[in-house]
């Protein structure tokens, strides 16, 4: 548990020191993925991936053994890491809201990061049983 606390600090400090010290790229496409859980994020920021165009980040804001002190930052730091190739994450509404003792305004979160360059794509299933049921699947595997 340790090891997992210290390796997501370090993550985190230097996200933030590249978001103080480098400087954005224009050029770089910053894509985030919005939606719900079972929704299909995962499989179109691998898709993404496929192309040679971007680096992936999986689930930035995934709940771990240390939560993300300031989301805005620290998402703006992996992105400027990545320069000069485009940059995509997807995040799950619920990953900012549930799964966080500190509470973050999705609006707010992807307000901000839209002024700053990112776009973002959302998805949301339009079938709730369908969804539950997508549930009941990935856990039961």
């Amino acid at each position: 548990m340790f090891k997992q606390y210290a390796a997501r600090l370090i993550e985190e400090y230097i996200a933030y020191a590249n978001n103080r010290w480098r400087s954005s790229d224009p050029e770089q496409i910053k894509l985030l993925i919005f939606g719900q859980g079972r929704s299909g994020s995962t499989l179109l920021e691998s898709l993404l991936e496929s192309t040679g165009y971007f680096v992936c980040h999986g689930e930035l804001l995934r709940p771990e053994a240390r939560e993300i002190a300031d989301p805005f930052r620290f998402v703006q730091g992996i992105g400027k890491s990545c320069s000069p190739q485009h940059s995509v994450f997807h995040l799950k509404i619920y990953q900012l809201t549930r799964d966080r003792e500190n509470k973050v305004d999705p609006a707010e979160l992807l307000g901000s990061l839209e002024r700053v360059g990112w776009k973002y794509i959302y998805l949301k299933r339009e079938n709730v049983v369908q969804q539950q049921l997508s549930n009941l699947l990935a856990e039961a595997l």
